[in-house]
């Protein structure tokens, strides 16, 4: 009688959970909460326009290594912490205002904001950059537009830079002052030429700028007729 072939045992497979375990390994663990702030805080802001920028970098840099933590998370607190790095006498008053209107917009009797409101945060950002940053750049642009002056005879860079500087001013470039600002930077032997050119003083900034490069074109005609070979003019074109 013919032997039955021995059964062979069955193969064991490792269980679900320990074939799961090395990718459970790969997951990163959250970052624990702590009740201590991590990294130097921002240096005091002191009502320095100048300064402005590098406090609010500084800030940013400091709420990114914290952000797990209920000062940085909650607008609220997240505003007033800010307010408490900013002190002396150019920005006490101020600071003081913020205080009593966050804390009046949180506690008022009817339609109180959440502290969690993130336009709690957002609209004292937008405050703080109103009054201590676009004030500063719009100062420093002004004060720069009153000194500009065209370099030699680059005339396209010398527009460019006066456009650019009216638009951080906020100055209206067709208004007569800002086009008398615009004359006055030209070089004075170009000023006068355009001044007592045929057809009149231009009236707006388009025909000023017409009017230099076309007096300059003039010029560097002049120039190369009258001193042939000689490197006496510089025209750039843009």
């Amino acid at each position: 009688m013919a032997q039955q072939p021995a059964q062979q045992a069955p193969v064991q497979q490792a269980p679900v959970a320990a074939q799961a375990a090395p990718q459970a390994a790969q997951i990163v663990a959250p970052v624990a909460t702590t009740d201590k702030l991590r990294g130097t805080p921002p240096d005091t802001f002191k009502g320095n326009r100048k300064h402005s920028k590098t406090f609010l970098c500084q800030f940013n840099l400091y709420w990114g290594l914290n952000e797990s933590h209920e000062v940085m998370q909650i607008p609220y607190f997240h505003a007033m912490y800010a307010l408490s790095l900013m002190r002396g006498p150019n920005i006490d008053n101020w600071v003081n205002d913020q205080v009593l209107l966050l804390r009046e917009l949180t506690t008022r009797a009817q339609n109180p904001i959440d502290r969690n409101d993130p336009n709690l945060w957002n609209d004292f950002n937008t405050r703080f950059t109103n009054a201590y940053t676009d004030t500063a750049k719009k100062q420093t642009a002004q004060q720069k537009l009153m000194v500009l002056k065209m370099y030699q005879d680059d005339l396209d860079t010398y527009i460019s830079t006066f456009k650019n500087l009216c638009n951080q001013a906020s100055y209206n470039i067709t208004t007569e002052g800002t086009m008398h600002l615009f004359a006055q930077g030209l070089k004075q032997k170009l000023l006068e030429s355009i001044l007592y050119r045929q057809g009149g003083i231009p009236t707006t900034i388009n025909e000023w700028e017409d009017a230099a490069r076309d007096e300059m074109k003039k010029h560097a005609y002049r120039q190369t007729m009258l001193n042939p070979g000689q490197a006496q003019f510089k025209w750039q074109f843009t």
